[in-house]
């Protein structure tokens, strides 16, 4: 059995409160986010959510599996890095499915040194092996298509953008220059990398050549970005008419179309038929959940959310491997917790039900 990643964009967030540093550490990196509530009778849902996918998610700076339907969970790292403070959190699976890599943070909290591990392990959580040490600040790894290289955004006086052989060698620069460079992915066909730079989307050649500006406007208003999995199109969200929009652009970044006319839209990801787009859209209360047609028809709500008091996070809404269910994370039980709900917004399903901070990271397919 072989699990197969749907990629979905990843957002981290890091408090500015020097105060707070603790707190930073245990949120940092905790990726691909969303919310809502409400149970329903559990014999029905049986039947609507399906257990033939596996979620990876954050609680309590460790990394989790389950089955799509909440069942049979399992912590994959136990804190793992020894008794200093430590966070774990997904970075990417590769598109076997076999493997994960994910960055840990350790801190001494006596000199609060803190020190940022890359990790690569078996899906199974077993075979941990660091892909670096360093004082770097780094994040967001992502797999090539073919699971040969990683590449990632990490900070020594400027973010730039590095990559690196899946085994940790041949680490190098893709970008030198003096903007934040972050949030890379590959691009389906594995020959371009596509990252965010100066309230831009970038695309580079994997050999470092060839830098072109895609959106060439500077309003880019949220970071985050969604390439469909056919590699035609990027999701994004833009402030150029003075409201955080959806925008959709071919993968060279002509045809670029706006197809949302409302404000507070954030973290567009795309159904896996690339057919539809799942969106948070800010609302009084908190957030709503929201699914659009690729061509801007049919929006609708399925599912809304409180914000929480501290709210240093922002949700992402992530398909299902059919398209009929999205899951996301939901502050309305007062603490966070993952749910499924299906696209007409019935079937809400509690999947975590725990005590802790659960937050939503990568939809795995069941081959």
């Amino acid at each position: 059995m072989q699990f197969q990643p749907l990629k979905g964009a990843i957002i981290r967030f890091k408090s500015k409160d020097l105060n707070m540093k603790i707190f930073d550490l245990i949120i940092i990196s905790f990726l691909s986010i969303i919310l809502f509530s409400c149970e329903q009778n559990k014999n029905i849902l049986s039947t609507y959510i399906s257990n033939d996918y596996k979620i990876l998610y954050n609680s309590e700076g460790d990394i989790f599996i389950m089955d799509g339907n909440g069942r049979n969970k399992k912590n994959l790292t136990y804190n793992f890095g020894g008794s200093s403070f430590v966070s774990n959190s997904i970075g990417d699976v590769s598109s076997d499915g076999q493997k994960i890599i994910f960055n840990q943070s350790v801190t001494d909290t006596v000199n609060w040194e803190t020190k940022y591990t890359t990790y690569i392990m078996d899906i199974t959580g077993e075979n941990k092996k660091s892909l670096s040490n360093t004082s770097l600040i780094q994040s967001n790894p992502k797999f090539s298509p073919d699971g040969q290289y990683i590449v990632f955004d990490a900070k020594e006086n400027f973010y730039d953008i590095y990559i690196m052989n899946s085994d940790g060698s041949n680490v190098r620069n893709l970008t030198t220059d003096s903007y934040r460079d972050r949030y890379p992915q590959f691009s389906p066909d594995g020959l371009k990398i596509i990252y965010i730079s100066d309230r831009n989307i970038f695309s580079i050649n994997f050999d470092g050549t060839n830098k072109t500006n895609l959106t060439n406007d500077g309003n880019l208003c949220n970071a985050s970005f969604c390439i469909s999995s056919d590699g035609s199109k990027i999701v994004y969200i833009s402030c150029k008419d003075g409201q955080s929009n959806i925008y959709t652009m071919n993968i060279d970044g002509t045809n670029q179309k706006k197809i949302t006319n409302t404000a507070g839209n954030q973290n567009p990801s795309f159904s896996y038929d690339n057919s539809k787009i799942a969106y948070i859209s800010w609302s009084i209360s908190g957030y709503d959940i929201k699914i659009i047609d690729i061509d801007g028809q049919n929006e609708k709500i399925i599912a809304s959310t409180k914000r929480p008091r501290n709210d240093y996070w922002r949700p992402i809404a992530l398909f299902s491997p059919d398209d009929e269910n999205i899951l996301f994370t939901s502050y309305n039980d007062g603490n966070m917790e993952i749910y499924s709900v299906d696209i007409h917004g019935k079937y809400l399903k509690n999947l975590t039900n725990s005590p802790n901070e659960d937050y939503l990271g990568i939809v795995l397919a069941i081959n």
